[in-house]
Order: C-alpha cells, then structure tokens, then sequence
C-alpha cells in the first residue's frame, strides 16, 4: 500500500512540474482576473501587483507575475469571456413554439422559448 502511495505521490509531483513555468504565471493572472471579475471588484491591479512581489519574495511566480487594469480588462473579456460563451453553447439546448393567429382582424404572434442547460439540469420556460 505504501508503495502505490509513494508511486501516486510522484506522479502528482510529476504533473505540478511539467507545467512550465511562464504557463504557472499566465495561470495566476487568470486566475485573480477571474476573481476581479466573479466577485465585481474594479481592475485596479496595479499596486496588487507590486504588493504581491513584495509579500511573496521567494516566489518565482509572484516575481514574473505582472497584471495590470488593461491587461486584465483584455483576460477577462478575451479568454474567460469566451470560454464561459463556449460553455453554455455546449451545455444549452433550446426549442422554440410559434403561434400565429388572425383573431379579430388583428394579427397575433405567440412564441415559446424552453430551454434546457444540460449540466444544471434545468429547464426555462419564456
């Protein structure tokens, strides 16, 4: 039992370290990117970064990592932005009902929206 342990434990070793260094970075800036963004917080990153090198000075990471208010702006809109978009297109399946009627002499149009997003299992009538 040890030994598998010991053998998982330098495969997770392994895999921590075949990210390359520059992708641990770009990581880290999406990463408080999406925090900026999940929780509505103004891109004012600027002073973050420099506080950020200062508290953490024996982190590689914290050293190479530079995110500024349009940098960030541009990973949030560029790459979760689309992401997320890609996402739901996966995930939401939709049906539309039309209804088009003459009901006295005036033209009616009813329409039906149901949609189904598959991983939260829910489904919306509009």
């Amino acid at each position: 039992m040890a030994k598998h342990v010991n053998k998982l434990t330098k495969n997770q070793n392994l895999n921590e370290n075949s990210i390359s260094h520059i992708d641990q970075v770009k990581r880290a800036e999406i990463k408080l990117a999406a925090f900026f963004a999940e929780h509505n917080v103004a891109f004012t990153t600027d002073h973050l970064t420099s506080l950020l090198k200062n508290i953490f000075i024996d982190s590689r990471i914290a050293q190479d990592f530079s995110l500024t208010r349009i940098k960030c702006s541009k990973i949030v809109k560029e790459v979760i932005a689309k992401r997320e978009i890609e996402k739901l297109v996966e995930n939401l399946r939709f049906s539309i009902l039309i209804d088009e009627r003459l009901i006295s002499r005036i033209q009616k149009l009813c329409a039906l929206y149901n949609f189904y997003h598959q991983i939260n299992n829910k489904k919306r009538n509009y």
